[in-house]
Order: structure tokens, then sequence, then C-alpha cells
């Protein structure tokens, strides 16, 4: 994976996009270094995580949504190797908070943590409601409420509010 990774900055037009695919497909752990070098990319990644987002397979839109929340925390940061353009930023956006109602569990909690990290304060009032209303409550082997949905929204809010 490190020699993949250093040769993706130097990769260009479709070789970049068949590198991206090869490495999205890649197992790997959300919030990780191949994550974030995915991410990095910018601009020619939107498209094939837009298309993960949207995937009947829930791993992938797992990963699309943990990659696409760091894209967006590196597009303000304005460290993105090609920046987003308005329209690709906008589905960025709009695919990470129809994540918050993904029907898989996993999905959702990967959602609630990328809008908290990405610092998206208009998915306030939907954490609200996941945060009062979503089925995973820590309950039912699910985990402890710290890590369900309900308990991420939870301190998600807090987070959010709290940001200047």
């Amino acid at each position: 994976m490190p020699a993949v990774r250093a040769v993706l900055p130097d990769s260009a037009g479709h070789a970049e996009t068949t590198l991206l695919a090869a490495l999205l497909g890649a197992h790997f752990n959300t919030d990780t270094a191949p994550a974030r070098s995915i991410a990095a990319v910018g601009q020619p990644a939107v498209p094939l995580l837009l298309t993960m987002s949207g995937s009947s397979n829930s791993r992938e839109r797992n990963r699309a949504y943990d990659v696409l929340s760091q894209l967006l925390v590196f597009q303000r940061a304005g460290s993105l190797r090609k920046p987003l353009n308005s329209q690709s930023e906008s589905a960025a956006l709009r695919a990470l908070l129809r994540g918050l109602r993904d029907p898989n569990i996993v999905c959702r909690r990967e959602a609630v943590i990328g809008v908290e990290r990405a610092g998206l304060r208009e998915a306030v009032p939907a954490l609200k409601e996941l945060a009062a209303t979503d089925p995973d409550a820590g309950r039912s082997g699910n985990g402890p409420l710290r890590f369900s949905v309900r308990g991420l929204a939870a301190k998600a809010i807090a987070t959010l509010s709290k940001e200047p």
C-alpha cells in the first residue's frame, strides 16, 4: 500500500482513476493513512466516492462516508492535491448528509462521525433527530451507548455547538 500511495500523486488521467478505484476497493480501516491519502487526492476521487455512497454494498458506503468527510476537511484546509469544484464539494456534502439516513447501523455511525469530523453544522437538526430516535441506542448487542448512533450523534451535536 505505501508504494501505491507514493505513486498516486504523480499519476494522471485514467491511470489515476484506475488507481483510485483499486485503492478504494482494497481493504483498509476507516480513518487511517490509506483513507486520508485517497481523500487528499481531491477532485478525481469524488465521482468514485459518490458512486460508492450510493452502492447497495454497505461496506462501500461506509468507506465512502469516511473518505468523503476527510475530503471535505482537506478541502476546507486547502490541502487537496486537486481542489474540489463547487459542484463536487456540494455533492460530497449532500452524500455525507444522506449517510445519516443510511439503513445500515455501521454506515450511519460512520456518517455521524464524518459530519462531526468535517464540522458540518448544517447536520445538527438531523443529528438531534438521530440522538432522540435512532434504533441504535446501545442495546441489543450493538455496543455501549457512546458507540451507538444515538451516542455518537449526541457527541457530534456537542462538538458542532462548540465550534465558532
